[in-house]
């Protein structure tokens, strides 16, 4: 039976602010089971309760200390900060029948992905049917699933926080914002803001000090726009005579107002796992004994910021986050808490240029900026307070292409190795991309070839289980996978043996806008052509071969047992075998090389089936028509040559 309380929201928990209050209350505004009261397993019913969050900060605390302009905030009677945000959760419905365990998703630009990751299910943003909560495996297992608004620009129809607004006594507070923006089709009218985002408003639409820039390189000088020519259409866009030409890019600065103190998102999100670890009264999750927090990408990069400004020490000195999963979010930070802040702009290499992101510190232990003499580290508050969690980054390729990705294990002049706390583990996906797409691939929206079809999902769902086993049991991890300076797995991009592009990479000043634009597209698609990393795999004394970490053409030196594969997607058929048809159709095809050779190797046929599983994954060789010698046989194990097809699996974090 379906309940609905958008009508009463009622209050589930209230706590005295005279004494060390964070979240004041919890508004249910909707309260429903989950699939019309299915048992998941053992811990049986779902539900699903949405609401609001009302937070009240002490801005005197030294724990508050580190807020950017939450002293200029408008205080209430009690001489507190106000601010509140969306929530969502799904817990069991007995809660006494649940794991103790608490999975936060920081949501990305207000979105939610943790059922898309963890459970196989569907991308809807309130899920109700069963393709949506997909296998149920969080579920199973009694993990209580948390979700809360912490922008305050996110475009509509996102999970949002309303954060306060500084200001100077009363008085409005104005400052410089950049807007930046490169379109794909001509256009007369251009946003402010980042992908359907907020802008913060315009203080006056006719200064003559605002101004706008265009330019045709990130490092180019700009030209300026003669500020007749364009005009603020409203407080998010502006307007250019003639329209914006695509391929360029356009920066607006102007004098905004009313900056938000955005630092509250970092701050709320300590008080909400705190109150729901810590607290009894009214509390919906009574009985969490372990809070996880996962973010991808912009989210991993705001866990990041959440450790190195100190906030994983709630306001009593407990800790918050008992584990943290930072998937790709590289060695970035972000604008997360200071004045005017973008949230969600991140410094693309074709988008959102030259906004603060890869930011110093970038490892976990400490390091020494070679410019500066700085000595510092991502979890060097969190250390000296005793409250760090346990700590795995994920990494993709992408990351080490645009997200410094290589600075999280080396020194910052890229010289040496640096060796991660004992606490942080950090596994790289070989040849996996940031954002991957859907195999068989398919042409995506807006680009010029298909994304990469590699899926990290199932050893992100296969991590969380063992940081689940390292926090609660004191089981070790898998130990990090990664390139290393040291050994050639990690190298420069003048050694990586990257083909020559046949396409001009300079000199695009000079031609029409319309045929630069062209000739960057087709560079862009031979570069993404380009991008298929060699994987290396290598045998131990056992006779078993592993994958290796990196992804590089240098990978494992030059050893005899050692063998380069070129990742090759195919959405065809398997004529070959009709064993293999009948039950998909669908294979990943990997031609195995011997290094140091130019003849070709066997094919290694990935079955779908096969990665079914989070802990294991299985790799099957076909032979048929194949001049293959057992020695350059990719899989794992032996087979007869005649045989067609043999099977073994890898285990996930396993090594030579």
């Amino acid at each position: 039976m379906r309940v609905s309380l958008r009508r009463l929201s009622y209050l589930i928990a209230f706590l005295p602010a005279a004494a060390d209050a964070r979240v004041v209350q919890i508004r249910i505004d909707h309260r429903e089971p989950v699939l019309h009261g299915k048992s998941f397993g053992a811990v049986g019913a779902y539900e699903k309760l949405t609401g609001t969050i009302e937070f009240a900060l002490n801005p005197s605390l030294p724990q508050n200390a580190g807020i950017v302009d939450l002293g200029l905030a408008p205080r209430s009677s009690l001489g507190e900060v106000e601010f509140s945000a969306d929530f969502y959760l799904l817990k069991p419905a007995d809660v006494s029948r649940g794991n103790g365990r608490l999975l936060y998703e920081v949501g990305n630009r207000g979105s939610k992905g943790m059922l898309r990751t963890f459970q196989k299910g569907g991308p809807s943003q309130d899920p109700t049917t069963q393709s949506d909560f997909g296998d149920g495996l969080l579920m199973r297992q009694g993990y209580s699933l948390l979700w809360m608004g912490w922008q305050w620009d996110v475009p509509d129809g996102r999970m949002r926080m309303n954060m306060p607004i500084a200001s100077d006594h009363g008085a409005p507070i104005t400052g410089l914002v950049r807007g930046n923006f490169i379109l794909d089709a001509r256009s007369g009218t251009a946003p402010l803001a980042d992908r359907g985002h907020k802008s913060y408003p315009v203080a006056d639409a006719k200064s003559a000090d605002a101004f706008m820039t265009v330019r045709d390189a990130t490092i180019a000088p700009p030209q300026r726009i003669p500020r007749e020519k364009w005009h603020f259409v409203d407080d998010s866009t502006v307007a250019l005579e003639g329209g914006f030409e695509p391929g360029r890019i356009y920066d607006v600065v102007y004098r905004a107002r009313d900056p938000r103190v955005v630092g509250t998102g970092l701050v709320g999100t300590r008080d909400l796992i705190s109150f729901l670890k810590y607290s009894d009264a009214g509390n919906p999750l009574r009985g969490i004994r372990f809070a996880y927090g996962w973010g991808v990408s912009q989210s991993g990069r705001l866990l990041r910021h959440f450790l190195y400004e100190g906030f994983n020490e709630d306001e009593q000195g407990r800790q918050v986050f008992d584990g943290v999963i930072d998937e790709v979010g590289g060695a970035g930070r972000g604008s997360f808490n200071h004045r005017f802040a973008q949230a969600s702009r991140d410094a693309e290499e074709f988008f959102n240029f030259l906004y603060p992101a890869d930011m110093f510190p970038f490892t976990d232990g400490p390091e020494t900026d070679p410019e500066t003499g700085q000595t510092d580290a991502l979890l060097a508050k969190a250390e000296a307070r005793h409250v760090a969690p346990k700590l795995f980054h994920i990494l993709s390729n992408s990351e080490y292409f645009n997200r410094s990705g290589s600075l999280v294990h080396t020194d910052p002049a890229g010289h040496r190795d640096l060796e991660p706390p004992a606490g942080t583990r950090i596994y790289v996906i070989a040849s996996g991309p940031h954002f991957f797409g859907a195999f068989p691939t398919e042409q995506a929206a807006n680009l010029a070839a298909p994304l990469n079809p590699i899926n990290r999902n199932l050893v992100v769902r296969a991590l969380l289980q063992a940081l689940d086993a390292w926090v609660t049991e004191g089981i070790a991890p898998p130990p990090s996978q990664l390139p290393h300076i040291s050994d050639g797995t990690l190298t420069t991009r003048e050694k990586a043996g990257w083909p020559k592009s046949p396409f001009p990479t300079a000199g695009l000043d000079n031609l029409p806008a319309g045929l630069r634009s062209e000739v960057a597209r087709w560079h862009r698609r031979f570069r993404a052509a380009a991008y298929r990393q060699a994987v290396c795999l290598t045998r131990s004394r056992r006779g078993r071969k592993w994958q290796c970490a990196g992804g590089h053409p240098a990978a494992c030196g030059g050893r005899s047992d050692c063998y380069l594969q070129r990742m090759e997607l195919s959405g065809a058929w398997n004529r070959r075998n009709r064993s293999i048809r009948g039950r998909s159709g669908l294979v990943f095809s990997v031609r195995s090389q011997p290094r140091g050779t130019g003849s070709a190797g066997g094919f290694t046929v990935v079955h779908r089936r096969a990665l079914r599983e989070p802990r294991s994954v299985c790799r099957k060789s076909s032979f048929s028509g194949a001049k293959v010698g057992r020695e350059s046989l990719p899989a794992a194990g032996r087979c007869s040559r005649r045989d067609r097809f043999c099977s073994s699996p890898i285990r996930l974090g396993r090594t030579p």
